[in-house]
């Protein structure tokens, strides 16, 4: 893999690790690497290993396609929506199923695009 997408990789582990509000030593302790190894994934001066990668997709609670592409998937919009709920905790998804119900309710016989 290229320097550019090792350094876009990191980029989006960086930026979804501080969207979860976890610090850089905790995932690198639940992923099983040292801070500075973290930190060097996070800056994009190493190619991780398959395993840490999978292990960083599970405890950031995103696809591998994220990570590797910046979208969660690429066969259409439900399945990028479905991938995007899991990246959710509990009060967001309670805030989006009142606006989604609020969206059913007030615009099932009006054209949203």
């Amino acid at each position: 893999m290229d320097n550019g997408n090792i350094i876009k990789i990191g980029s989006r582990v960086g930026c979804r690790r501080k969207e979860m509000h976890i610090g850089q030593k905790d995932l690198a302790d639940k992923i099983g690497v040292s801070q500075s190894y973290m930190s060097n994934i996070e800056n994009g001066r190493v190619n991780v290993s398959i395993t840490t990668f999978m292990r960083l997709c599970e405890e950031l609670n995103v696809t591998p396609n994220y990570l590797l592409l910046g979208s969660m998937d690429s066969r259409g919009l439900e399945k990028d929506i479905a991938d995007g709920l899991k990246m959710c905790d509990d009060k967001t998804l309670k805030l989006i199923h009142h606006i989604m119900e609020y969206m059913i309710n007030n615009n099932s016989d009006k054209e949203l695009y």
